[in-house]
């Protein structure tokens, strides 16, 4: 439903999700605190530009973060900041601080759970109202893989493929045969 939404990669974000849903397992922010963050990512990349990469990578920045517990700068200004541009200055604006502020903060150590709850309500405020309609020829041709992607799934599932294999196979054979024959027959 979100890859449908923003007009993103489906195959990107569900490999990306899964991490970060692994990563936040065991944590206060499993379940529905992953969920808000990957929306508001998603819905971020579209308004922002984002391509499909820069948010899978903005994820995993986030994954990191969870997993080590507390925030670095690698993460923010390395990772997070490369692929969301304005990812140091939302994080200042979450917290209410300058970004000098965040810096000495971020020094003396901010919890990841805090960091991630604080930056996914920021970055929901400051998605302009209506970004979620954005329609262009990129969004629709992506949308356009994502069904196809989805109805190629449906089809291997529900075994029409192996059927056509089966087909092909068969007709494979009975053309080698024809073949084998008419060699054979040729030789006399």
């Amino acid at each position: 439903d979100v890859a449908d939404r923003y007009g993103l990669s489906l195959v990107t974000l569900v490999g990306s999700y899964r991490s970060l849903a692994a990563a936040t397992r065991g944590t206060t922010l499993e379940g529905e605190g992953a969920r808000q963050l990957f929306t508001a990512l998603t819905a971020a990349s579209r308004t922002f530009g984002l391509s499909s990469d820069q948010t899978g990578r903005a994820l995993v920045a986030f994954q990191q973060i969870i997993s080590k517990g507390k925030v670095s700068q690698e993460e923010l200004r390395q990772q997070l900041s490369e692929a969301i541009p304005g990812a140091t200055q939302i994080a200042a604006r979450a917290f209410g601080v300058t970004t000098a502020e965040l810096d000495r903060m971020i020094t003396k150590g901010i919890d990841a759970t805090e960091f991630v709850r604080r930056f996914t309500a920021q970055l929901q405020r400051e998605i302009p109202q209506g970004a979620q309609g954005v329609q262009t020829a990129a969004v629709a041709f992506q949308r356009l893989g994502n069904e196809i992607l989805l109805l190629k799934d449906l089809i291997a599932q529900s075994g029409l493929l192996q059927f056509f294999a089966d087909v092909a196979s068969g007709v494979a054979n009975m053309l080698k045969g024809s073949r084998e024959a008419s060699e054979q027959a040729a030789r006399f």
